[in-house]
Parts: C-alpha cells; sequence; structure tokens
C-alpha cells in the first residue's frame, strides 16, 4: 500500500473553531478531479476549561482532552509544551491533489483573517511513518497520547535530522523494555522539504515543525511510567538533543477517545474512513 500524503495545518483564534470537513466537502464537490483522492480529514478544537483540560473535537479520532496536570509532569522532566487552538490533518493519495486543496483552503484563510490580527495558520505536509501498532488509533475505545512537535536542531541538515529520528533513535526507543511492555502505537509524521517548499512557493505559511510524534499508551500511568523514568531520561533524551532543538518544540499529553463518522456501533469495526459517507454531514 503506497504511503498517504498528510497536510497538517495548525490553528489559532477563531480559525479552530470552524467546520473544515464541510470546507474540504466544498472544495471537492468543485473540484470533480478530486473525488476519491482525500482519504481522510481529522479535525482538533482546543477548548480550555477551568479544571485545566482542554477537550478536543475531531472529525475522525473524536476528543483529546490535553491534561495539564500530566504534561506539567513531563515539563519537569525535561520537556517543554505547546499550546494550538486547534489542528487539521487530511490525507491523499498524492501530493497534486493535498496541493490543490491547500491553497483553497489558504484562500478561504486569508479571506477569513482580514481584520483579525489573532488568527494564525501554520502548514506542514509529509509522510507518515508508523513504528509500532498493536493496537489501530481508530478503534473506538479511550487511549493516552503523547504529541511531539519537533523543530531541528540546526547543527544537522534536513536529511540527517530525518534519519537520525527514523532510524537510530526510533530503534533505541523501541528497543527498551518499556517501550515495548506499554507503547500500544507509535508513529512519526515527518515533513517533506521538497513538498513544503512547493507550498510555501504557492503563498503558505509553512511552520518551522519538520517532524510530530505520537505515542499512544492504555492509561496516562504507562506514559508517565516511560518519560519519566530514569532509563527514559538518560538514555531517549540525550539522544534526542543531538536531533531536536528542544527550547523550541513543544509537547501535548492527554487521553483520546476515538469515533467514527458512520453510524457504527461500539463494538464493530472500524470502516475504510469516509466510505460511503457525505463529508459534509457535519
Amino acid at each position: 500500500m503506497a504511503d498517504r500524503v498528510r497536510c497538517l495545518l495548525f490553528l489559532t483564534g477563531g480559525l479552530a473553531s470552524l467546520d473544515w470537513s464541510q470546507k474540504i466537502a466544498d472544495i471537492i464537490s468543485r473540484s470533480p478531479g478530486l473525488e476519491g483522492k482525500i482519504l481522510e480529514i481529522v479535525q482538533s478544537i482546543y477548548n480550555f476549561s477551568s479544571d485545566g483540560k482542554s477537550r478536543i473535537r475531531r472529525e475522525k479520532q473524536a476528543e483529546f482532552y490535553n491534561n495539564r496536570v500530566w504534561t506539567g509532569k513531563l515539563v519537569e522532566a525535561g520537556y517543554p509544551t505547546k499550546d494550538y487552538a486547534g489542528s487539521l490533518s487530511f490525507y491523499g493519495t498524492d501530493f497534486e491533489s493535498i496541493k490543490l486543496v491547500s491553497s483553497a483552503i489558504s484562500k478561504e484563510i486569508q479571506t477569513l483573517k482580514e481584520g483579525s490580527e489573532d488568527s494564525v495558520a501554520l502548514w506542514m505536509v509529509g509522510i507518515d511513518e508508523v513504528k509500532i501498532n498493536k493496537v489501530p488509533t481508530d478503534l473506538f475505545r479511550p487511549m493516552a497520547k503523547f504529541m511531539g512537535l519537533i523543530i531541528r536542531n540546526p547543527a544537522l541538515t534536513v536529511e540527517q535530522f530525518h534519519k537520525h529520528w527514523s532510524e537510530p533513535h526510533a530503534a533505541l526507543f523501541c528497543s527498551k523494555p518499556l517501550v515495548q511492555q506499554k507503547v500500544v502505537n507509535y508513529k512519526q509524521y515527518h515533513s517533506k522539504p521538497e513538498w513544503k517548499e512547493e507550498l510555501a512557493k504557492a503563498g503558505l505559511n509553512m511552520s518551522k515543525v519538520e517532524g510530530i510524534v505520537e505515542i499512544y499508551f492504555e492509561t496516562l500511568e504507562d506514559l508517565e511510567a516511560i518519560f519519566t523514568s530514569k532509563e527514559h531520561v538518560e538514555s531517549m533524551m540525550p539522544d534526542e538533543a543531538i536531533f531536536v532543538h528542544l527550547e523550541e518544540s513543544g509537547i501535548l499529553v492527554g487521553n483520546e477517545m476515538s469515533e467514527s463518522l458512520s453510524s457504527q456501533g461500539p463494538n464493530e469495526p472500524p470502516v475504510a474512513p469516509f466510505a460511503g459517507l457525505d463529508l459534509g454531514s457535519r
């Protein structure tokens, strides 16, 4: 199966609360060549509440609670946090289809941002690399999630950054007994420099983030057990410092509960993304 192209958009201000699933559906309906080319849409909206948690509404993997208490524990261990109002990911069969949709969304954003200085949109484009996949993340069950937004160490070239992260770092992480015991899903989202350059030339405001790590656990306690363990602090964090600009990067930690856009029951297996569904149904 060919790699799916993933485009991710970080949103701030009022842009995060808009129905981007509907907007993408409208774009597809106006462009017959896009039929079947956009495979999945995931929208996250961060609404901070008084208890220190942020509720995120997602179109595919439904609800994420950014728990600042748990995030704080990792900050104490040396990981900086990062806040966004929301994000949008959409997956396609090829870069040209992603570029067409991205350009249309960018024009929409420019119109919406007129007179609003607090709304910012930052883009990424690349490929997911799945390293551990014991449990698919779209099953109907709660999971704890660690998200790391990675800025490249400027001492490394782009090629050196992606190679070190994808190969020796991933191998080191996956070799740890605690990781083998407690991690249920681990993937890396790698920005593609040539695609990033093309979208930048098209006028999109590209993010400095060059990679995102997404790691899932059964519980937040399992997550904490790994990231605050002596072994992780003494062996993994020094390796992270080789390729990560730690002062500029950031993390989010919380719980996620997945749901489907279809009407299937909670005990039924997940269907293929958007199979037989109206993308504008929400």
